[in-house]
């Protein structure tokens, strides 16, 4: 190995190249074992080797987050005080990974290596899926507290309507934003239960009647009684995740319909009014950090990805819309990637906050089903991104200190002083002393390594920090690359 020779003061003719801002994110999702791990019986070497090998892969198709699904089913992917193992992830819920690991807190390490923001995904109300399609954990929350349980055809949900609820909800999520370095929580769409007609169930009745008489806080109608519940949790969580990590963002995926009718060219399945979710509100009343409605049909039809995006956007009260792109669909036959690419076209077109998108889900992109990846690269991934700052924050970045540059025979290893949670650094190439040429690389540890195929022919590099606000610093002192020392 062989140091590099460190410039040793700044240029003031800097040509800086401005980066990219926006959200580019793929749901992993672990129930089922849809893409992580594969199935709930392999041994931790493997599970480990597959969810590095998709992290790598979003990585190279410069993606910047990953919505990492932590709790499927009041359950854990992740050390809990609160709730057992998943089922998914060792075939035995309450069971822990042998030899013992933390999916999450290796999820979060590999994640910001590679430059991706790691946002913990957690269902806020199912407790069963599929009702005994597994044996319970002895402390799981339907054996402990059966109270809190509202029980359906084939599934079972904690009960909105119960302060209890809540609480323990909102103490769930604290305990994950308080130990782990997640840049984001977030919540799906299951509120109260989806209709399941082909199982006899047409939606909640009278189901929560009890606790409606009890808990109605003044309401008459259950049915706003119902949305009032699931806004006070939103709320709850978000005013618990700012009072101890500000810089954590909250979103939440809801159905991509909020009622049938809006916009007026639009017909379906109405969430407002069958499983009560108002985003609406969430919106108005800023109680998210983004929103991100899952619109998975295409541009034209009576569920018109362009029409529904146009209106999530119209009403977005400042608030960043990231739609939920379906990747999924390219399974189909008659989803062509190119209605993908369109879509992401809309959003470039129509974004009036911050721009972003996220895709369901990152095996799409680990598989690469139909070219999806090369065709990312060729048209919105050409260059990198990260994501909007959200937070107004004083905190400037300070610029990176560069402890030690190092030549090996294939790459080059640059060592800064320190690095804290949640910050990344951007690797710049320069083109002569004055101006910069383009970014190589995203990365959120304090030891970057290079390969000498990927310099582009750099004279010079130099770095950016992103801080934990995702506020950009200035530009490091220059490292002259001299490959032949």
């Amino acid at each position: 190995m062989k140091k590099i020779f460190l410039i040793l003061l700044f240029s003031s003719i800097i040509y800086s190249q401005e980066i990219q801002r926006e959200f580019r994110g793929a749901w992993v999702a672990s129930v089922a074992n849809l893409d992580w791990p594969s199935s709930p019986n392999l041994s931790v070497e493997k599970q480990k080797e597959e969810l590095i090998s998709l992290l790598n892969k979003l990585a190279e198709l410069k993606f910047n987050a990953v919505l990492f699904q932590v709790r499927p089913e009041c359950d854990a992917l992740y050390s809990s005080s609160y709730e057992p193992w998943s089922f998914w992830l060792t075939g035995k819920q309450g069971k822990a990974p042998e030899p013992f690991y933390d999916p999450l807190e290796l999820a979060i390490n590999e994640a910001h290596k590679r430059g991706l923001e790691l946002h913990a995904w957690l269902n806020p109300y199912r407790a069963e899926r599929s009702i005994d399609y597994f044996p319970l954990a002895e402390n799981h929350i339907a054996v402990t507290n059966p109270e809190y349980i509202l029980e359906f055809p084939k599934k079972k949900i904690l009960n909105p309507g119960l302060p209890e609820v809540r609480e323990f909800v909102a103490n769930v999520v604290l305990d994950i934003v308080k130990r782990y370095d997640v840049d984001g929580i977030h919540f799906d769409d299951y509120f109260y239960p989806y209709p399941t007609p082909n199982t006899g169930f047409n939606g909640v009745t009278i189901e929560d009647a009890k606790t409606f008489s009890v808990h109605n806080r003044g309401y008459k109608d259950i049915n706003e009684w119902r949305r009032s519940n699931v806004d006070l949790l939103i709320e709850m969580v978000n005013d618990s995740i700012k009072a101890h990590k500000p810089h954590v963002r909250f979103g939440v995926s809801p159905f991509g319909i909020w009622k049938n009718g809006i916009p007026h060219d639009v017909k379906g399945f109405s969430a407002f009014d069958k499983i009560y979710c108002d985003p609406l509100k969430w919106l108005n009343d800023k109680t998210i950090d983004y929103l991100a409605p899952q619109l998975y049909w295409p541009i034209e039809g009576d569920q018109s990805f362009y029409s529904l995006f146009n209106w999530w956007n119209s009403v977005n009260n400042g608030i960043d819309i990231f739609p939920g792109v379906a990747s999924y669909r390219l399974l189909d036959k008659d989803w062509p990637t190119e209605e993908i690419i369109n879509q992401l076209n809309i959003v470039d077109t129509l974004t009036s906050t911050s721009k972003g998108y996220i895709f369901f889900r990152a095996e799409d992109f680990h598989r690469n089903t139909k070219n999806i990846g090369e065709e990312l690269l060729n048209t919105h991934h050409k260059n990198y991104a990260v994501t909007n700052t959200f937070y107004k924050s004083v905190e400037p970045s300070q610029f990176p200190k560069i402890k030690n540059s190092i030549i090996t025979e294939n790459s080059i290893i640059i060592e800064l002083d320190e690095s804290a949670p949640n910050e990344f650094f951007i690797l710049y190439s320069f083109i002569n002393k004055n101006k910069v040429g383009s970014i190589l690389k995203i990365a959120g540890n304090n030891k970057i390594e290079i390969l000498k195929e990927e310099l582009k022919g750099s004279k010079y590099l130099a770095l950016k920090k992103l801080n934990k606000y995702k506020i950009l610093s200035n530009y490091s002192k220059l490292i002259k690359i001299n490959l032949n020392q």
